[in-house]
């Protein structure tokens, strides 16, 4: 018999079963190992690479986020100036005071007031300041100029800012283009990194400046010119950037230690537009010698551009992480030098033969579902990446709800590390949602006009009650009611507005009188009038009109919670449905909250028209028990 023939006749199994099918077959079992140490080393870089924009995207909008609500803080100042026909020394320090900057608002320096001055009024000007208590005062920097400026108003006024107070800061061309395009453009406007004069210390820190423009109409003129002749001054800040950014970085992102962050002033990141280095260990966008992930990106804020370079730290990527692949290769490894003796023992027994088939086929099959494992772990990563990265341009009232989501979905998935994440993100958008809630509120009021409709306000009015049922127990209130009609309008708008006002009226009683609310209707051709009056504490005349402005609160904070911003969204909801609000009360007899709604729909445009041609026209009516017809 030939040799062929001699391997033609060697049963096909026992080929199959061979040193070299064997061999083959380790050869395959080696290139697989190879193959999966690979991929999970790209996908444990391409996992830490995601984290790494997940928090610099974190950092961002973390420093965003922030610098929105300072701006807020300097609206309301504005707001204060726009409220009164002069505001004095005295009551500008009082409401710097009752906003609290140094617990609340770090990395502010201060509050400030500066006006524009022309030469011919200079002298007169700082006679006027001087003869206000502060004989030493002067416009610095005294050299002759066109024109001059002045820091009138800056509190808290102690040592690092009377160092400031008369500076022009007119005088300096930095300061002179964003004063310049705040005034112009009606808009708030940040200006480039700028040494304060505040910085009297060793401690010297980069600083920038913030201004909002304070015009002698309620309104801003619509044109460039027109702006500048009802031009006034500016409400201000100084910002101190290691303290704003040590303030940010360490109390919102104190899980972020692991990665480090330099802010440059402007596109170029070089050592003379340095704003501010997390911890001082690399400079420039090509960071550390030893980070894994670098990147840059550009911000705007008010107008002004930063660049923020990001890198890890040394800790960034997991002994554990690191470790992966080379224990896959390992695992891969043992398992190619078992799968090899097993097939080469088939060798000697067709029973042995079938059993190692066996174990090598489940063993193919725990491969490929490991294989298929990391798969849809790197896609479940990928997207959740996605996600939160989406979720952080999105307002603060959906970060909460997305963040909860990806816990309950990913729970035990990411690992212990993930779920920590995942709770520094709820975590997170708690304090920030608790600070900003209210603030959104009213920002958000009117912003979607077209979605008025038919409202009972009766209905409405049952709703508010049954929410507030607990509270009306606990402090034995009577309501008295008449019953309400229907109107246009925005119906969770009108709920906000009606249990914001029954919510006051029941929360200011007083302690030695049975409490009691009337809900009363009354009407004209043109609108209907709700009032809701109560026989609690009442509030003195001074305040009737500024309880209306944000912050401002009727009763002491160490006895009455809330963030006095309550009556304030009050008076926008009644805005944008055109009508008005006022206030008639005298301490220590009760308080009559009243509003006006049109009893035909009124467009959104002309509302807020009607609404302001009403505030000036209509006075509030006496204080008079109601006429009830329900109880």
């Amino acid at each position: 018999m030939s040799e062929s023939g001699s391997k033609e006749s060697i049963p096909l199994t026992q080929r199959l079963h061979g040193p070299a099918m064997a061999r083959a077959i380790l050869l395959i079992a080696v290139c697989l190992t190879a193959a999966a140490w690979f991929a999970s080393r790209q996908a444990t870089r391409n996992t830490a690479e995601q984290r790494f924009e997940f928090r610099t995207q974190e950092l961002e909008g973390a420093i965003q986020d922030r610098m929105l609500v300072y701006e807020q803080v300097l609206w309301g100042g504005v707001g204060l100036f726009n409220a009164s026909e002069n505001v004095s020394r005295e009551e500008w320090a009082e409401y710097v005071a009752a906003i609290n900057l140094e617990e609340r608002w770090p990395g502010m320096q201060g509050m400030g007031y500066a006006i524009p001055i022309e030469p011919e009024d200079l002298e007169d000007h700082i006679s006027q300041i001087r003869d206000e208590g502060f004989p030493d005062y002067n416009v610095n920097p005294p050299e002759p100029r066109d024109s001059y400026t002045s820091i009138i108003y800056l509190e808290p006024f102690d040592e690092r800012n009377q160092n400031a107070f008369g500076f022009d800061m007119w005088s300096n061309s930095e300061r002179r283009v964003t004063m310049a395009r705040a005034r112009d453009d009606a808009e708030a406007a940040t200006s480039g990194a700028v040494t304060l004069v505040q910085e009297i210390d060793e401690d010297v820190q980069r600083g920038f400046l913030t201004y909002l423009p304070v015009y002698d109409t309620l309104q801003p003129p619509t044109t460039t010119t027109a702006r500048q002749d009802a031009f006034v001054g500016w409400v201000y800040a100084p910002f101190r950037m290691g303290d704003l950014m040590a303030d940010i970085h360490g109390a919102d992102l104190a899980a972020l230690d692991d990665v480090t962050f330099e802010i440059f002033d402007g596109l170029d990141p070089s050592d003379e537009a340095l704003l501010y280095d997390s911890n001082d260990t690399y400079t420039g966008v090509a960071g550390p010698a030893d980070a894994d992930f670098v990147t840059s990106r550009t911000v705007e804020f008010q107008g002004h551009q930063w660049t923020i370079t990001y890198a890890t730290g040394p800790n960034f990527v997991a002994p554990s992480e690191s470790r992966q692949p080379l224990l896959i290769a390992l695992a891969g490894l043992l398992f190619n030098g078992a799968l090899f003796y097993v097939i080469s023992s088939l060798e000697r027994s067709n029973r042995r033969v079938k059993l190692a088939q066996v174990e090598l086929q489940e063993q193919s099959d725990e491969l490929e579902a490991y294989t298929r494992q990391l798969e849809e772990s790197n896609a479940d990563l990928a997207q959740f990446a996605y996600v939160a990265s989406h979720d952080l341009q999105e307002p603060l009232r959906n970060l909460g709800s997305y963040s909860n989501l990806l816990a309950t979905k990913y729970s035990g998935e990411l690992g212990e590390e993930g779920d920590r994440w995942l709770g520094y993100i709820s975590n997170s958008s708690g304090r920030m949602s608790k600070l900003l809630s209210d603030l959104l509120s009213y920002a958000s009021v009117g912003a979607n006009p077209d979605t008025t409709e038919p409202v009972d306000l009766e209905a409405v009015l049952d709703v508010v009650l049954f929410d507030l049922n607990h509270a009306i127990e606990e402090a034995n209130v009577e309501i008295l009611r008449d019953r309400l009609p229907t109107v246009t309008g925005e119906e969770a708008r009108l709920r906000q507005l009606l249990q914001n006002l029954i919510g006051n009226a029941i929360k200011y009683r007083s302690e030695d009188r049975d409490h009691k609310v009337w809900i009363s209707l009354s009407e004209t051709e043109e609108d209907w009038r709700i009032t809701i009056r109560d026989n609690g504490i009442g509030i003195k005349p001074e305040y009737h009109e500024r309880v209306f402005e944000v912050f401002r609160r009727v009763g002491p904070r160490s006895k009455y919670n809330g963030t006095g911003i309550g009556l304030a969204i009050c008076r926008k909801v009644v805005a944008s449905h055109g009508g008005t609000i006022g206030v008639n009360s005298t301490p220590g007899q009760g308080t009559a909250f009243w509003f006006t709604l049109p009893r035909t729909h009124v467009p959104l445009r002309l509302a807020q028209e009607r609404s302001a041609e009403l505030a000036k026209a209509q006075q509030p009516p006496p204080l008079e028990p109601a006429t009830l017809s329900q109880k």
